[in-house]
């Protein structure tokens, strides 16, 4: 119902917020500890420096409405679920957030940082009861690193290219 709708994304704003306070408080950690390591991967980077087309504005809609569907879906609706019968909770839910961070293997610390996001969606699926929970929080999470890739592109395309620049 719609009320039911209001009442979940209420509830995944606050944790979005908190999961990228937690991702930018993680991101400065490590950039003090590693300079040359960062949260953001490389292929987003990369992404972010190429010449926007509207494939990479397709594939940026696409993270946020279509992709956190699927992927709750199949993660905490079907694996989850089918772990969880078979073996206990607690190894259930490391072993399907662990498939999910490494089905984003954007490198082993990123992907590391995905497998906390796993647990983290895992939890908000067994604290709601509910699948619509935990694809709003995916959503607003890719809607929100959506929003990051936007700006660095927004950044990179006043650069030179290919070292070329010129001057007025």
């Amino acid at each position: 119902s719609l009320q039911a709708f209001v009442r979940e994304i209420s509830l995944a704003m606050p944790v979005v917020v908190l999961c990228m306070v937690g991702l930018s408080v993680t991101d400065h950690l490590v950039k003090r500890i590693s300079p040359d390591t960062s949260v953001t991967p490389d292929v987003l980077r990369n992404l972010a420096e190429s010449p926007p087309t509207n494939m990479v504005y397709l594939l940026l809609i696409f993270s946020f409405t279509f992709a956190p569907i699927a992927e709750e879906l199949f993660f905490r609706g079907f694996l989850y679920n089918a772990l969880k019968a078979r073996i206990p909770k607690a190894a259930a839910l490391a072993l399907q957030s662990l498939i999910f961070g490494y089905a984003h293997f954007y490198g082993t610390f990123q992907s590391g940082v995905v497998v906390v996001l796993g647990i983290m969606l895992t939890a908000v699926y067994e604290w709601r009861k509910t699948l619509l929970a935990p694809i709003l929080v995916h959503a607003g999470i890719n809607l929100m690193t959506s929003l990051v890739l936007l700006a660095m592109m927004t950044e990179a395309a006043g650069r030179p290219l290919l070292g070329v620049s010129g001057e007025v």
